[in-house]
C-alpha cells in the first residue's frame, strides 16, 4: 500500500497509493518488516522478517500540518472501510504522528472473516517540511483482530490466533514496519535489536504512538 511502500499485512499485502490533491509530496524510503502471523506460527517470536525492502516513493497529500495517504490491499479484499491514513504534526516531539483508527475489510482467507486492523506510528522529518531529503525515520505498528467470536470459539484458518481479553477479540497478527532513508543498512541497524514484545503490547492506550520506542 504505499505507492512506493509495500506493507505486507495479516491477510494481504498493503500498499500506499497517492491521494489526488493539489499538493503532494513523494518521499523515498526503504522498509524492514517484522511480522507475526497466527496462520504461520505460535505467538512469541517473529514469523518472518523482510529486510531492506524498497518499493518506490510513498505519496502523501500535504494539507497544512496534516499528511494524508490511502491504503489498498493485494490480494484484493472486499468491503474496505477506513483506509485513509492520516499523520498530524506534533510540535513537542517534532514527529508526524499517525492519527489512530481502524481499517476493516473482508479477508480473502478464512471463510470471509471480517478483519479489523489497528494502526499506530509516526514519521520523522527532523522538524522540517516532509520530503525525501528531510526524511529521518518512521515506524508503523499494525494489529489484526477478528471480532464476533467468543473466547472459546477460535476463528477458522488462523490456527494460532490468540484471545485478547483487553480488546475482546482474537488477535490474528502483529507487525512492525521500520522506515528509513534509502542509504540505510537496515539489517545492520535492526538485526537482533527488535525482539518480539514480551509482554505483548496491545493497541491501547491510544496516546502511545510508539509503544516499543523504535
Amino acid at each position: 500500500m504505499m505507492a512506493a511502500l509495500l506493507v505486507a499485512v495479516f491477510m494481504a499485502s498493503a500498499v500506499m497509493v497517492p491521494v489526488m490533491a493539489k499538493e503532494q509530496v513523494a518521499v523515498e524510503m526503504k522498509q524492514t518488516q517484522f511480522q507475526w502471523r497466527s496462520n504461520k506460527s505460535p505467538i512469541g517470536d517473529w514469523s518472518v522478517v523482510y529486510w531492506d525492502g524498497y518499493y518506490g516513493a510513498s505519496e502523501y497529500e500535504v494539507s497544512g500540518k496534516v499528511l494524508h495517504a490511502e491504503i489498498s490491499y493485494m490480494p484484493y479484499v472486499s468491503e474496505e472501510e477506513g483506509t485513509s491514513m492520516v499523520y498530524v504534526y506534533d510540535r513537542e516531539s517534532g514527529h508526524w504522528v499517525m492519527r489512530e483508527g481502524t481499517i476493516g475489510y473482508v479477508s480473502p482467507y478464512g471463510e470471509n472473516l471480517w478483519i479489523t486492523e489497528y494502526w499506530k506510528g509516526y514519521l520523522d522529518f527532523g522538524g522540517e517540511e516532509p520530503c525525501s531529503e528531510n526524511f529521518v525515520h518512521g515506524v508503523q505498528y499494525q494489529w489484526g483482530y477478528v471480532f464476533g467470536y467468543d473466547e472459546d470459539t477460535q476463528p477458522p484458518f488462523y490456527d494460532d490466533a490468540v484471545w485478547d481479553e483487553t480488546v475482546g477479540a482474537w488477535l490474528l497478527g502483529f507487525s512492525v514496519y521500520l522506515l528509513d532513508p534509502l542509504d540505510t543498512n537496515q539489517r545492520a541497524v535492526y538485526e537482533g535489536n527488535v525482539p518480539f514484545p514480551d509482554p505483548f503490547i496491545e493497541p491501547v492506550p491510544k496516546s502511545v504512538y510508539n509503544p516499543l520506542g523504535l
